[in-house]
């Protein structure tokens, strides 16, 4: 009996880690319809944050995902998209939860607001001189933003008409290398370790926040809340109150 109990919890473990064999980044079938689990979905977030690594999925949002689902008693999966993509996923299901998914007002009544997570201040990264306001920056002629992102949409609000749009760490590293003056615009906390961890390739100044916003888990408006999204909620609740998230990060950071 208890060689079958610890073969049960491995293979939980196993399940909450690597999620559905159909979730390639890029390529996904619909979700499997199950009472018990939740079908989690981002863009990959390197330097330890939501990267898929031999068929698993690691980095500071699993493993908080998976403390979530262990209070819960709830099966989790993951699958990975371009972040533009994973967002058109989200608002054409009524299974899918999107992280980490800013608030702001232009989505407010176009998705559920399933469970807050944390709070991002958000900067403008460079090589060159520290950027501090949004007037400094609309004097530069590089700012770049990620394609699909609430940083985009926020930009553009300001005023901002050419910002170079991104979807690829590595075409930021090159543009920011080649040129002190341009800058990135991007959560300050996960710049430098989305670019470049190792700080291998390149070493960001970050400017002081600009704004800070709240972050959450998110489905469509069409979201079809059960006893086990419910649970889940109720434990990510549990973890937010004591800050989990912003201590996986820190730890990461250090």
């Amino acid at each position: 009996m208890k060689s079958y109990i610890l073969i049960c919890t491995l293979c939980l473990a196993l399940t909450m880690k690597i999620g559905p064999a159909n979730a390639e980044d890029g390529k996904s079938l619909s979700p499997v319809s199950s009472p018990n689990l939740i079908h989690l979905i981002s863009a990959e977030m390197k330097g330890g944050i939501f990267e898929r690594i031999n068929g698993h999925f690691v980095g500071v949002y699993p493993d908080y995902f998976d403390e979530a689902s262990l209070l819960s008693g709830v099966t989790i999966d993951y699958q990975m998209f371009p972040w533009a993509r994973a967002v058109k996923k989200v608002e054409g299901s009524d299974q899918f939860l999107i992280f980490p998914f800013t608030r702001t007002p232009d989505r407010e009544n176009k998705f559920s607001w399933v469970a807050r997570l944390n709070e991002d201040k958000t900067c403008f990264s460079s090589t060159g001189a520290a950027l501090n306001s949004l007037e400094d920056a609309k004097k530069r002629k590089r700012i770049l933003a990620w394609r699909g992102s609430s940083n985009q949409t926020y930009l553009e609000e300001q005023g901002f008409k050419k910002l170079i749009i991104v979807h690829d760490t590595e075409q930021v590293v090159k543009i920011l290398k080649s040129d002190p003056k341009a800058a990135f615009y991007y959560p300050c906390d996960s710049a430098q370790s989305f670019l470049d961890a190792s700080q291998s390739k390149i070493i960001l100044k970050l400017g002081a926040p600009i704004v800070s916003e709240e972050i959450w888990l998110a489905g469509s408006k069409q979201f079809k809340h059960t006893g086990s999204s419910n649970r889940f909620v109720e434990a990510i609740a549990t973890l937010e109150k004591d800050k989990r998230l912003n201590k996986l990060m820190n730890k990461l950071l250090k």
